[in-house]
């Protein structure tokens, strides 16, 4: 289940209120500030590891997007969730899966 985004925005006002001005907001787990680079390269060892074809950050969001549809989430609710103004790009994102295939066809019985 995604993470609600006014839960992100108290999260975000905490670590404003009391970060000190420099401090990284995430690390890794030697201490070192957690950047784009070090996440990128963790998910790419993950996607590697479980064999995944598409790589790299945006995957979280088509995952997110992939289980938001298989949860039952309407396409305009995902709409707004991810924040696209055009619902065909959210249909990207709602790409046919074969549990779902699965279900609509044994609707039909």
């Amino acid at each position: 289940m995604p993470i609600l985004y006014t839960h992100i925005k108290r999260e975000l006002e905490y670590f404003r209120l009391h970060r000190k001005q420099n401090e990284p907001l995430l690390r890794q787990i030697r201490g070192k500030p957690l950047n784009r680079h070090s996440l990128y390269n963790y998910l790419e060892e993950v996607s590697k590891y479980a064999n995944v074809q598409s790589r790299g950050v945006h995957i979280l969001r088509h995952t997110c997007a992939m289980n938001m549809r298989e949860n039952g989430v309407d396409l305009a609710d995902a709409q707004d969730f991810l924040g696209h103004s055009d619902p065909s790009v959210t249909r990207i994102y709602f790409k046919k899966s074969q549990n779902r295939m699965r279900r609509v066809a044994s609707s039909f019985r």
